[in-house]
């Protein structure tokens, strides 16, 4: 799978969870999906992507994601594996955190409004095209995007929620490095440097970290 793609998957579900603009899997993937992943796809892709609709209603959020790996099992290995990548942003919430995420969602839910409000507006004129880009262009303008929601979230909720500071690095850069072992090391060399920074575990950390300075 190209390193388009996958950043367009990571972009889908990182940054557009800011945006709230995701589009259906049909333009989010240059690769055509099969009917069978569409399928399993599709309930996850209707929910509303905010952080205060993920926080408020995270038990259905986690449900449809195990419903959803559940049809993709009967989808071809390659689907199996293009539904995990597209689903990366949730699998790290309801599996590999789950359980640490519950004590902090109180918080979190509170705080969620307030914060979707500012990350959405501080970041979207970072993914705005311009006239005359060209492809290129346009990516690395995302992957500034992709940055630029990352810290803010983190910097917002970390603010809010101090205690769950520890767990939200933790799943930052659990999304990142999920998106990165994807990745041949051939593919990471051949980007720009803005695409290459939100792949770069140490370098969005201390991007996140120095946001709680300013």
């Amino acid at each position: 799978m190209n390193s388009s793609l996958l950043l367009t998957i990571f972009i889908a579900f990182l940054y557009s969870i800011a945006a709230a603009n995701t589009p259906e899997p049909e333009a989010a993937d240059p690769e055509k999906l099969s009917d069978c992943v569409k399928k399993c796809l599709g309930p996850i892709y209707k929910m509303k992507r905010t952080f205060l609709y993920v926080f408020e209603n995270f038990e259905k959020v986690c449900e449809l994601l195990e419903d959803g790996a559940f049809c993709a099992q009967k989808c071809e290995k390659e689907d199996q594996h293009k539904f995990w990548q597209f689903t990366t942003f949730y699998r790290v919430y309801c599996v590999n955190h789950e359980e640490e995420l519950e004590e902090h969602l109180p918080c979190l839910k509170a705080a969620a409004k307030d914060v979707d409000s500012v990350c959405h507006d501080r970041c979207r004129t970072v993914n705005k095209a311009e006239p005359g880009m060209n492809k290129q262009e346009k990516l690395d303008r995302a992957c500034k995007a992709v940055e630029c929601s990352t810290v803010c979230y983190f910097h917002e909720f970390a603010q809010d929620c101090p205690k769950a500071q520890s767990l939200l690095i933790r799943m930052n850069l659990d999304q990142i490095n999920e998106v990165s072992l994807s990745l041949h090391p051939k593919q990471h060399e051949g980007m720009s440097h803005e695409c290459r920074d939100i792949h770069n575990l140490e370098y969005m950390k201390a991007a996140m970290l120095a946001s709680l300075e300013e």
